[in-house]
């Protein structure tokens, strides 16, 4: 008779038969071979699983229910979920054979391996000389992912996150968690911050770069988020809650270090790619496809013959290869484009013009945006074929999912970028990358304006901040010619006068240049010549300054046996250099008359007459040895002596823009030595502004 105590029947995991009493059920029908302590255990473990489905069993996430449903296969989906809550499905009929028995049978000799893109490429970031290191380090052991203290995170990157995947995520948690304790997982590690120093310098020592040493870091910050957000911490350990918050922090600011170095291994790589003669041109990108083409064409032809429109296995695989790879080197997307693209975004496809354009919305930067592929009107037909004619031979059975790509398994591809790999080697032709191959076109966008390359950065599907450059990768010719450009603009900024290396070095500081800051002033003192108009010099702010202070470099007054004072260089000046100005009170014409008719002797050699820019005569009165704005100052231009046959400067008028105000300055006719008089003609200086003073006896 059953039992009218209150005890709950309990599931037997052999049968799938709930029982009054499983122990008595187990030592008389499915463990009758097996010992009393096994039978105990098994017992205690149903009591366990009938108070869990009671507790936490009769409750299921929505959004689990939603990706289940949504999933290639829904229904093996819900029968897990269902094993997940301690409810078990009786009847569930054997595996289905793995793809279409017809092309199971065939072999693909000139693909070997596993099916299409379920196998790993060759060509790792980490080589297997570096795994076996780590191993040997004791980096890659790991707790077990059935431990309810990850089994929860897990659940929680599952149905929170909707992680397709999580498990990559809890595995790099369960190896530092092994690092730390090897007896069980816990949150003790928080006790420990040596660890995880240590952790980071034996992840070096394999060889890891700064940014698989970041992930791991992002992955425990999320594991210690889920605790401190998603559990009862806070109310059930108060300490070690505090120590957990405390730890967050800790992590931050490791992973910004780790960034930082991130950063800088990236820059190298870059700089190691500019002289690497290996990389491939635009159009050795493409040798695959171009390689590849005529046995696609063949296969097409037999597709659209009525008598023979089956394909062997080996040709359908061959079709999906060469496909993938028009999406990922042709159009330059991602792995993951191909992997994501639904049958349904195939079907909503665009037109325009004689161009189809699909539109994929699941991939890696989805959030900024939607891929578009652009397939002419050729690669739509092929498309076309491969969907109505090459897919359903390589769905298995009665399977049936919205991807676009299937492997000849019928599931989902895995992985394009190997099955781009096998393609290459088929053909043998050069291995390529879609990261190389991306990098190739960027840079080779260089070349465009900037909306041009703005739309390549869309088309590549760049994240925002990746988008605002515009591409990544710099050329030779690039370096050298923002070279070039900042020093045309340095030589624009200073074009009149010389300057000094301090002077360049400050003033590029302040634009904020960092690119070749360190050699860039150099360059400019070494190679600087005067440029630009002569009459725009006073538009130089660095002259102007020079005219209101005074300060004029690389001259020296001297004094000569016959002549009295002088002005020597003491540094080399260019042809065209500003050398300095005549500086003075300005008058009128009749002033200036006046004043010349008022002093005598040599005196009058320091008045000079010129007509403005309204043709008006003026004059320069620098009669007096100082000047009423710079009385501490004995300025250059009054002390310039006359000579006509060794004159190796000339007078320019000019205007401060702005201010209307006349300024006579002095351009070096020919290169000036150190140690050389500075003279000029004061007679070809009358004659210049129409013979004023041409009457003045001191000439």
């Amino acid at each position: 008779l059953p039992s009218t105590s209150k005890a709950h029947y309990l599931l037997c995991p052999v049968c799938l038969r709930t029982q009054d009493s499983l122990s008595c059920h187990l030592r008389r029908v499915c463990m009758k071979d097996k010992t009393p302590p096994q039978i105990l255990e098994v017992v205690e473990k149903a009591k366990k699983d009938v108070c869990d489905l009671l507790k936490n069993g009769r409750a299921f996430s929505y959004a689990v229910l939603k990706q289940i449903v949504s999933s290639p296969n829904p229904l093996k989906g819900l029968i897990e979920e269902l094993k997940n809550h301690h409810l078990f499905v009786t009847g569930v009929p054997p595996p289905l054979p793995i793809g279409n028995p017809r092309l199971v049978t065939e072999t693909l000799s000139e693909c070997p391996g596993e099916a299409p893109g379920e196998t790993e490429p060759s060509d790792k970031t980490y080589t297997k000389d570096k795994m076996v290191k780590a191993k040997d380090l004791g980096i890659l052991k790991k707790h077990s992912a059935d431990h309810p203290l990850l089994k929860r995170f897990a659940d929680y990157l599952k149905n929170d996150y909707e992680n397709a995947k999580y498990q990559q995520e809890v595995d790099t948690v369960s190896r530092y968690l092994y690092f730390a304790d090897p007896t069980e997982p816990s949150l003790k590690f928080v006790n420990d911050r040596e660890k995880l120093r240590d952790f980071l310098g034996q992840q070096a020592k394999a060889g890891y770069k700064a940014q698989t040493s970041g992930n791991y870091i992002k992955c425990l910050k999320r594991f210690l988020e889920f605790h401190l957000t998603r559990t009862g911490l806070r109310q059930d350990d108060r300490e070690l809650y505090n120590k957990c918050t405390l730890y967050l922090s800790f992590l931050t600011s490791s992973q910004s270090v780790l960034s930082k170095q991130a950063s800088k291994e990236i820059v190298q790589k870059r700089h190691a790619l500019l002289f690497d003669k290996s990389q491939p041109t635009p159009r050795e990108c493409l040798a695959v496809l171009d390689k590849g083409e005529g046995d696609l064409v063949k296969i097409m032809n037999q597709l659209d013959d009525s008598s023979s429109s089956s394909l062997s296995r080996t040709e359908c695989i061959f079709v999906l290869y060469y496909l993938e790879a028009i999406v990922i080197l042709r159009h330059c997307q991602r792995p993951c484009v191909v992997q994501n693209m639904k049958v349904s975004e195939w079907l909503e496809r665009k037109h325009a013009d004689d161009d189809s354009i699909v539109f994929v919305k699941d991939h890696k930067t989805a959030a900024h945006f939607v891929v578009s592929i652009v397939l002419s009107k050729k690669e739509e037909a092929w498309f076309e074929k491969y969907y109505t004619k090459v897919r359903p031979q390589l769905l298995a059975g009665e399977r049936k999912h919205d991807f676009f790509f299937v492997s000849s398994r019928g599931t989902p591809i895995y992985n394009a970028a190997g099955d781009l790999i096998k393609l290459q080697q088929k053909c043998n032709v050069p291995r390529v990358s879609s990261q190389v191959v991306r990098r190739v076109f960027e840079t080779a966008a260089n070349r465009l304006d900037d909306p041009q390359k703005k739309a390549v950065s869309d088309y590549l599907a760049h994240s925002g901040t990746t988008a605002d450059k515009h591409y990544r990768m710099k050329s030779l010719e690039s370096i050298v010619m923002l070279t070039t450009l900042l020093l045309l603009i340095l030589t624009e900024q200073f074009n009149r006068r010389r300057p000094t290396k301090e002077r360049v070095e400050t003033w590029v500081k302040k634009q904020g240049w960092k690119c070749n800051a360190a050699n860039i002033s150099t360059e400019v003192v070494e190679n600087w010549a005067p440029s630009g108009s002569e009459d725009r010099i006073m538009g130089n702010k660095q002259i102007q300054t020079l005219v209101k202070t005074q300060d004029w470099k690389g001259l020296h007054i001297t004094q000569f046996e016959e002549k009295g004072d002088g002005i020597i260089t003491t540094r080399t000046f260019k042809k065209g250099e500003v050398v300095c100005d005549y500086h003075g009170p300005v008058v009128s014409g009749k002033e200036g008359e006046n004043i010349h008719k008022n002093t005598t002797g040599k005196e009058t050699g320091y008045i000079f007459f010129f007509r403005n820019s309204k043709g008006q005569p003026m004059c320069i009165d620098a009669h007096s040895d100082r000047c009423h704005c710079h009385p501490d100052k004995r300025t250059f231009g009054r002390l310039l002596n006359h000579s006509k046959k060794k004159s190796n400067i000339k007078p320019l008028h000019c205007v401060v823009e702005g201010e209307m105000k006349d300024v006579i300055l002095f351009i070096a006719t020919k290169d000036l030595p150190v140690g050389e008089e500075v003279l000029f003609d004061y007679g070809v200086n009358k004659k210049s502004f129409n013979n004023e003073g041409s009457d003045l006896d001191w000439l």
